[in-house]
């Protein structure tokens, strides 16, 4: 039998529908046991004492559960990083890894593959909210504002950050936030 478990906090999310917090933790929940291919509409609506009436006003289809849920996640930790808008470059690389650290639980229901492939599909979004949150600086020793070939360094940059953070989160974690920030700063050669 399927324990229900809490992944996210009605709390955390004030104005979010209760219901769309208890599907993304019933969903959550049943894919410890069952890939979400075998998962149907009606079990998962019925795990989460919601009807599928309910279910289908939030949601289309599962995996707009879980894209859901990322974007949840993603929105707490840029209200986290909110904080340290001031700070420099390397303090907000070191903010991000330390996040991740202290809420790794968020990415543990998932395979590295999954979360992967939920990042490329919302690729967009996910990048414009990152690189808006970061120092300038990183861009501009490179390029002007108005330089055609800017946006291929931007999404060379959002996806090896991306990537290496997902190395680091499949090997344990095992290096500092501290050796991780130092790590991108010298990737970025800044």
């Amino acid at each position: 039998m399927v324990e229900k478990k809490t992944y996210l906090k009605e709390y955390e999310y004030i104005g979010v529908p209760k219901t769309r917090i208890m599907l993304i933790n019933g969903l959550l929940s049943i894919m410890e046991e069952k890939s979400i291919d075998k998962i149907s509409i009606r079990e998962l609506s019925d795990f989460s004492h919601v009807s599928r009436k309910t279910y289908y006003r939030h949601y289309n289809k599962k995996e707009d559960v879980i894209e859901d849920y990322i974007k949840l996640v993603f929105e707490m930790f840029l209200n986290y990083e909110a904080q340290f808008s001031h700070t420099n470059t390397k303090q907000k690389i070191y903010n991000v890894f330390e996040w991740i650290r202290n809420n790794k639980h968020y990415f543990e229901p998932f395979s590295y593959e999954f979360l992967i492939s939920m990042l490329t599909d919302n690729y967009e979004a996910f990048r414009d909210l990152y690189l808006e949150r970061f120092d300038e600086r990183i861009i501009t020793h490179l390029f002007e504002k108005n330089d055609p070939l800017l946006k291929y360094y931007e999404n060379f940059q959002w996806v090896g950050f991306i990537k290496v953070i997902f190395i680091w989160l499949k090997s344990g974690m095992v290096e500092t936030s501290e050796q991780m920030s130092d790590l991108c700063m010298r990737m970025m050669n800044l």
